[in-house]
């Protein structure tokens, strides 16, 4: 046998994939929220029409929710999910329903929607990796406070508050500054 069969993987060949979470804390949700506000601003500066806003803002939306139902995949779901919405969008958006009915699609028609599901798989495949990236950087943030928090507490455990002044106050006893203090006022 290869040595390199049934090996664990190092650290090395390991691709860790980002997509949205099933579950996310507050912070993260904020996040998106100010990831959209700064979305429907550039399109408002863009002077974009309404439809934009609901289109993009619907994407985003369903593109979260198909990167949370189907984690093993999120970037091929991200892109189907871009074709579908894309395709769909123009389809109701430039009429080619009338009273319910959807119309006929002519042959001039078929190569707009070939080039819309490429455009569409683009597009989701680009709002899903924003998406994505709004957890990365949330992950990274996160981590790095925690590990601060952490390195603080351990100095402050061990005594060694460092070169701020105001951590050696902290790493005092309350009760005896306050015994120090009753004995420099006598």
């Amino acid at each position: 046998m290869h040595p390199s069969e049934n090996s664990a993987p190092t650290t090395t060949s390991v691709k860790r994939e980002y997509r949205v979470p099933k579950r996310f804390s507050l912070a993260e949700g904020l996040a998106m929220l100010t990831l959209f506000g700064v979305l429907f601003n550039g399109l408002y500066f863009l002077g974009a029409p309404r439809s934009f806003f609901l289109f993009f803002g619907v994407l985003g939306m369903v593109i979260c929710l198909v990167q949370m139902r189907f984690s093993a995949a999120p970037r091929a779901a991200s892109m189907v999910t871009g074709m579908v919405l894309f395709v769909a969008w123009d389809i109701i958006a430039h009429g080619s329903f009338s009273e319910g009915v959807l119309l006929p699609i002519s042959t001039r028609y078929i190569a707009f929607y070939i080039i819309a599901t490429v455009l569409g798989a683009g597009l989701g495949y680009g709002v899903g990796t924003v998406a994505a990236g709004v957890f990365l950087v949330s992950d990274r943030i996160t981590a790095r406070l925690l590990s601060m928090l952490d390195d603080r507490e351990s100095r402050l455990r061990r005594g060694h508050a460092g070169s701020n002044p105001w951590d050696h106050a902290e790493t005092q006893d309350p009760e005896s500054t306050e015994e120090e203090e009753g004995r420099q006022r006598k």
